[in-house]
């Protein structure tokens, strides 16, 4: 695109096909800016963030803290009851970290099988959950009353994970203050499975 200064009276403007800029910033008339525009700390991690992060560790269990973990075990246990019966063997803390840890290299394109190979896979899985209880514990894990949910009807269609990201959201609330400039960008993923507010797009 060919932007040309306008000569004479028009000399602070520049042109193209479809729009118009000008040199100098505009004037902001709009006054005191709003109570809720107003960032009253500076951006980046909070005195409590900063407080319990010495470790690479830390910050793990800062974002997932063990009440959120243990309503995962909880509803995980519940579920896994009801489908295993008395073969169910109850899932621990460690085996939820596991299988979060299990999600961040499945994003990255491995396969499960790739995850437990004894050639090339990773040995912190074959120490910490054998494949099959992985499986298991992939089909039963829940993060809601899942029971309950069958029998009842909720119009949010974030119910089954709605305690969950309710109580993760207040944890970065509580750990990082986001800045005046922040960027929200979109991420594509490949899923199949049925959800109310997937969007399909067979171009991508």
């Amino acid at each position: 695109m060919d932007n040309q200064p306008c000569s004479s009276a028009s000399a602070n403007y520049f042109f193209s096909k479809t729009e118009t800029w000008q040199t100098t910033p505009f004037a902001n008339n709009a006054g005191k800016a709003a109570a809720h525009n107003v960032i009253g700390q500076s951006p980046g991690p909070t005195k409590l963030a900063k407080s319990q992060c010495s470790e690479i560790s830390d910050t793990f269990t800062l974002f997932l803290q063990s009440s959120l973990r243990k309503t995962i075990c909880q509803w995980t246990n519940h579920e896994g009851a009801i489908i295993y019966g008395s073969s169910w063997t109850a899932v621990d803390d460690e085996e939820v970290g596991a299988v979060i840890l299990i999600g961040v290299y499945k994003s990255n394109n491995e396969s499960v099988a790739q995850l437990w190979s004894t050639l090339d896979g990773w040995p912190i899985f074959n120490l910490t959950i054998s494949r099959g209880r992985y499986q298991q514990l992939f089909c039963v894990l829940q993060f809601d009353n899942a029971q309950s949910r069958r029998h009842h009807r909720f119009p949010d269609k974030l119910q089954p994970i709605r305690e969950v990201f309710e109580t993760w959201d207040s944890y970065l609330r509580d750990s990082c203050t986001c800045g005046p400039s922040m960027t929200v960008d979109e991420q594509l993923v490949c899923f199949a499975g049925r959800c109310p507010f997937k969007q399909y797009i067979p171009s991508k």
